[in-house]
C-alpha cells in the first residue's frame, strides 16, 4: 500500500528558485558571449570588464532600495516589478548593435536588479533558522542551473545569432518567472501577513490551539540595528572579500581561456555547464553530509583554503586539462564557502530588518561585480596572465583571517536567540 506523500515543508516558496534562476541567467549567459564580442569589436579586456562593471554598479545602487521597499510594500510586488524591468533589459541586449547599446542594456538590467535581495528576504521571512543552511543552498543549486544553462547556451545562440540569441532567450526566461511568481509564489512580508501559513503546519484540534502561547512580540527599544551586531558585521566583511575575488576570476574566466588556450564560446560553455554539473553534486554528496558533521563554520574554513591552493595553481595551467583541474577545484571552494556565509548572514539578522540586510549583502555581491570584473580585466590587459588569480588570492586570504580571528562570530553562529527562532518561525513581527 502506498503512503501518500508529505508536502514539502517550504513548497510555497518554490517559485523563487526561478527567480534566481533568471537573475543570474542574465550573467551567466554573457560570460562565453562577451570575449568574442570584443574580438569582433577589436576591444580590450579592460573595456569588456567595463560591461560587466556597469551592471554591477547600478545593481548595487538599487538593492538596498529593492530590500527595504519590500520590508514596506511587501515582496510579491516589488518582485514582479523587478522582473519586469529585467525583461527590458534582456529586450535591449537582445537587439543590441554596438558597445553603447550593450552597456544600456546592463545598466537596465541592474537598475531592475531586486530579484535576488527579495527572494533571500523570502526565504527569512519564512524559514526557521535549522533549516537556513539548506534553503540557502536551494539558491545556490539556482544559481548553478543558471551556470550549467547559461554558458553553454550563450555561446551557442552567440555564435549562430548573434547577441539576438542569447538576450531573446534570457527575455522568454524572465517572462516565464514572471507569470509563475505573479500566479505562485504568496505575499511572506511581516507587514503583510500575520499568520505564516507558508510552513504549512499540521492541523492542530481546538484544545491545542487553546494551549498555544500568546504571540511573541519584540520590545521597540530592544531593536538594535544590524551594525551593531558584530558578528553579522563580520559575516558582512567575509562576503565582502570573499566576493571580490570570486567575481575577478568568474567574470573573466573566459577571457583567460581565450588568451590562455585560444578556448571559444562554444568549448568554454561547455566546460563552465560541466562544472556547474559537478557543483550541484558536489553539494547533494558532498556539502550537505559535511554539513551534518563539520557544521557551517569549519566547511567555509575548508573552502577558503580550497580557494587559496587553486589560485596559485592557476599560474601554472599550461593545457586544457589543467584548466578544467581548476573548475573542478573552485566547484569545491565555491560549495563550501558561498551557503555558508548566505546561512551566517541570514541566522543572524534581525528578524525585523531582514529585507535590509539582504539588500546589503546583494549589494556587497554586486559591489563585487564592479570591483572584480575591473580587477581582472586591468590583470588580463596590462600583466602576464600567470597573475590574472593574485588579487583574488589576497582577498580571500583577507576573508579567511577574518574568519579564523573572529571569536564572535564562532560563538554566535550556534547561539541564534530563542526570542527570534520563534519569531522566524511564525512570521509575526510588525515592523510598524
Amino acid at each position: 500500500m502506498k503512503t501518500k506523500r508529505e508536502p514539502s515543508k517550504y513548497a510555497k516558496i518554490r517559485p523563487l528558485w526561478m527567480a534566481v534562476f533568471s537573475d543570474i541567467i542574465g550573467f551567466s549567459i554573457l560570460i562565453t558571449v562577451l570575449p568574442s564580442f570584443a574580438d569582433d569589436l577589436g576591444i580590450t579586456p579592460l573595456a569588456v570588464s567595463v560591461i560587466s562593471a556597469t551592471n554591477g554598479l547600478f545593481s548595487f545602487l538599487s538593492a538596498p532600495i529593492w530590500g527595504k521597499l519590500s520590508d514596506k510594500y511587501g515582496r510579491k510586488k516589488l518582485l514582479n516589478l523587478a522582473q519586469m524591468g529585467t525583461i527590458a533589459g534582456f529586450l535591449l541586449l537582445a537587439f543590441a548593435d554596438n558597445y553603447w547599446m550593450l552597456i544600456l542594456s546592463r545598466i537596465v538590467d541592474g537598475i531592475f536588479g531586486g530579484n535576488f535581495p527579495i527572494a533571500k528576504a523570502v526565504i527569512n521571512d519564512v524559514v526557521e533558522p535549522k533549516d537556513m543552511a539548506k534553503q540557502m543552498t536551494n539558491i545556490g543549486v539556482a544559481h548553478n542551473v543558471a551556470n550549467l544553462f547559461g554558458p553553454a547556451l550563450g555561446g551557442f545562440l552567440y555564435v549562430n545569432f548573434g547577441l539576438m540569441g542569447p538576450g531573446l532567450a534570457a527575455a522568454f526566461t524572465s517572462v516565464y518567472t514572471l507569470t509563475i511568481t505573479f500566479l505562485k509564489l504568496p505575499e511572506t512580508a511581516p507587514i503583510k501577513t500575520k499568520s505564516n501559513d507558508l510552513l504549512e503546519p499540521p492541523i492542530k484540534s481546538s484544545s491545542e490551539k487553546r494551549q498555544e502561547k500568546p504571540n511573541l512580540e519584540i520590545d521597540e527599544k530592544t531593536r538594535e540595528p544590524w551594525h551593531h551586531n558584530q558578528a553579522l558585521v563580520q559575516s558582512l566583511l567575509i562576503l565582502a572579500f570573499s566576493s571580490f575575488g570570486f567575481m575577478t576570476i568568474v567574470s573573466n574566466i573566459a577571457m583567460f581561456a581565450l588568451k590562455k588556450l585560444s578556448l571559444g564560446p562554444q568549448t568554454m560553455g561547455i566546460y563552465l555547464a560541466g562544472t556547474a554539473v559537478l557543483q550541484i553534486l558536489i553539494r547533494y554528496t558532498v556539502y550537505m553530509p559535511a554539513l551534518k558533521k563539520l557544521g557551517e563554520y569549519r566547511i567555509a574554513l575548508v573552502g577558503f583554503i580550497i580557494y587559496l591552493i587553486e589560485f596559485i595553481l592557476f599560474a601554472f595551467v599550461k593545457n586544457e586539462i589543467h584548466f578544467v583541474l581548476m573548475l573542478i577545484l573552485n566547484s569545491f571552494a565555491t560549495s563550501g564557502t558561498r551557503g555558508s556565509l548566505s546561512a551566517f548572514i541570514s541566522n543572524l539578522a534581525n528578524p525585523w530588518e531582514r529585507g535590509k540586510v539582504q539588500g546589503i549583502a546583494s549589494s556587497i555581491d554586486t559591489f563585487a561585480q564592479i570591483i572584480g570584473p575591473l580587477i581582472g580585466g586591468t590583470l588580463l590587459t596590462f600583466l602576464p596572465l600567470e597573475w590574472f588569480t593574485s588579487v583574488s588570492w589576497v582577498f580571500m586570504l583577507i576573508a579567511l583571517l577574518i574568519l579564523v580571528n573572529s571569536k564572535q562570530l564562532h560563538k554566535s553562529i550556534n547561539h541564534v536567540p530563542k526570542k527570534w527562532k520563534s519569531i522566524s518561525a511564525r512570521n509575526e513581527i510588525n515592523p510598524e
